[in-house]
């Protein structure tokens, strides 16, 4: 990918954007900065689905110089605060309603720990093609179901983390039960993906992957996360991280 450095951010600025960050974010955040700052096209108008309050639209509209930035989402609440910060919101459900935009209206588009929440995925893959101009970008994040502590709760017969098959008992199952695996620190996850199964989904509607990428998810609070934190980083090689960056380009 060719890049003008004059107008594309430093990994030092990059760095400073992501400094207030939670730690558990603070890798996948500055990776999803620098493809955005890397990105050689102009942005202007740019799109974050399921935008929450804004704080990681504003971050990549730094990273890429986007003239208009553009947030949806399902909670009122959220998005009230999205406003005041000067995003121009709609409110709507991203896994049922069609998105209230023109064909080919956005440059870029962000969907950041969306699509495994989605009852329906392809509605979201068609309508990102649809409102994407050609030779657009997207980038989703989402986590990785082949990662490594899925890995062993599957071979030890357990539920996979982070995939929830009850709304009312989502711990069931489970190797490890409450905290950061539980249905209320998350939201429900009803989807998961493998680096491979997204890229090939992506294909089939429309993009072309440039890069497909593992991420680990610091932790901190307790000794024994500097083992996971080792561990997660390394399976990132084996395609078992916890989590997953893609980019794409609408053909």
């Amino acid at each position: 990918m060719q890049v003008n450095k004059q107008e594309n951010k430093s990994d030092a600025v990059l760095a400073e954007l992501v400094k207030d960050a939670q730690k558990d974010d603070k890798i996948r955040l500055y990776r999803v900065l620098k493809i955005f700052a890397r990105y050689e096209d102009k942005v202007i108008r740019l799109l974050d689905i399921g935008c929450n309050v804004g704080y990681i639209a504003l971050l990549i509209q730094k990273a890429c110089n986007a003239y208009d930035v553009y947030g949806i989402d399902n909670h009122e609440g959220r998005l009230s605060i999205a406003k005041e910060r000067g995003i121009k919101t709609l409110q709507l459900n991203i896994d049922k309603e069609p998105y209230p935009f023109p064909d080919e209206y956005f440059d870029a588009i962000f969907a950041g720990e969306v699509i495994e929440h989605l009852d329906d995925p392809d509605h979201f893959f068609e309508e990102t093609n649809r409102i994407l101009r050609k030779r657009g970008l997207l980038v989703i994040t989402t986590p990785n179901f082949a990662s490594w502590y899925n890995r062993i709760a599957l071979l030890l017969a357990f539920q996979p983390f982070m995939l929830d098959n009850s709304i009312r008992h989502a711990d069931a199952g489970k190797m490890i039960k409450g905290g950061k695996w539980s249905l209320d620190y998350q939201g429900r996850h009803t989807k998961l993906y493998t680096r491979r199964a997204l890229k090939e989904l992506l294909e089939l509607y429309g993009f072309s992957v440039m890069q497909n990428t593992g991420c680990p998810t610091p932790m901190e609070g307790r000794r024994l996360y500097i083992l996971f934190n080792c561990i997660d980083w390394f399976m990132g090689f084996f395609g078992g991280s916890s989590g997953i960056i893609i980019s794409c380009r609408k053909r």
